[in-house]
């Protein structure tokens, strides 16, 4: 469960990074500074962290534990057939819906949009 990742990152270590006392992260570029509410951190380990440790623990469990049956069906869908592209845009599969025009309203913000129509 420890090695388990979710887009590269291994989610017990950003679980507990967030539950750590100092969650300062290093500056990077433009960032803006972290919140001042940030600050605002329990000083020992919560009975809720407990409790959301050991769902957690489980849900990565029972992600595991379904691994090779995904595994199966993404082989089987890989080696399924296939849709073209012509048949997908003769479908109007390919195409994107009209967007409906914005809603004028000069009642509420005369002018908001501009022009007088």
């Amino acid at each position: 469960m420890w090695n388990y990742e979710v887009s590269g990152k291994q989610v017990l270590v950003q679980w507990f990074s967030y539950r750590k006392a100092n969650r300062e992260r290093p500056l990077i570029g433009d960032r803006r500074p972290p919140s001042p509410l940030s600050d605002i951190q329990p000083h020992y380990w919560l009975a809720e962290y407990t409790t959301e440790l050991i769902n957690l623990l489980n849900v990565l469990g029972l992600l595991i534990d379904l691994e090779p049956a995904q595994a199966k069906l993404l082989e089987k869908v890989c080696a399924g057939a296939t849709i073209s592209a012509d048949k997908l845009g003769a479908e109007g599969a390919l195409t994107s819906p009209a967007r409906p025009k914005a809603i004028r309203s000069r009642a509420f913000a005369p002018g908001l949009f501009g022009g007088d129509d």
